[in-house]
């Protein structure tokens, strides 16, 4: 029998980063990815985030892609969102998101990170952060990453 192991911690903003997932209905929203991930054979570890983006901290089904969960996260919440009264402000996600794989010995790490989301984004814009961890990670930053036009 093949055994798995894979982390992923996963950055998915709003349309041009717009502040439309208001802070009243996040648990529900949290509720439907959280859903949609069990459905996929996905295993959820957290979910937090603020009016523009959101963190998914997550364990990935051997069987499935991760793009292809990314984009049946964003496809089915947004569908739901738009037939929900409580999201009117809500336009789309962005086209692109954000996704690093987590060794194991900084789970509860990045756990206690996604639960701090709130004070965390009172002192740092989502551009800022997303850029250092790319370049931490030796990946190109470009300034147009998560940007849609």
């Amino acid at each position: 029998m093949s055994k798995v192991f894979s982390v992923y911690h996963i950055v998915i903003n709003t349309y041009c980063r717009r502040m439309t997932i208001p802070s009243s209905q996040k648990r529900a929203l949290y509720s439907y990815i959280n859903a949609i991930a069990i459905n996929k054979g996905c295993k959820v570890l957290r979910i937090n985030g603020i009016d523009n983006h959101i963190h998914i901290l997550l364990k990935l089904a051997p069987t499935v892609a991760l793009s292809s969960l990314v984009q049946e996260v964003k496809r089915c919440s947004s569908m739901w969102m738009h037939n929900n009264p409580n999201f009117q402000m809500f336009e789309s996600w962005g086209k692109d998101y954000f996704a690093m794989s987590i060794n194991p010995s900084i789970i509860e790490s990045v756990e206690k990170y996604i639960d701090g989301q709130e004070s965390h984004h009172t002192r740092r814009k989502l551009e800022e952060e997303l850029k250092e961890m790319c370049l931490r990670m030796g990946i190109e930053w470009r300034d147009c990453f998560l940007a849609d036009d």
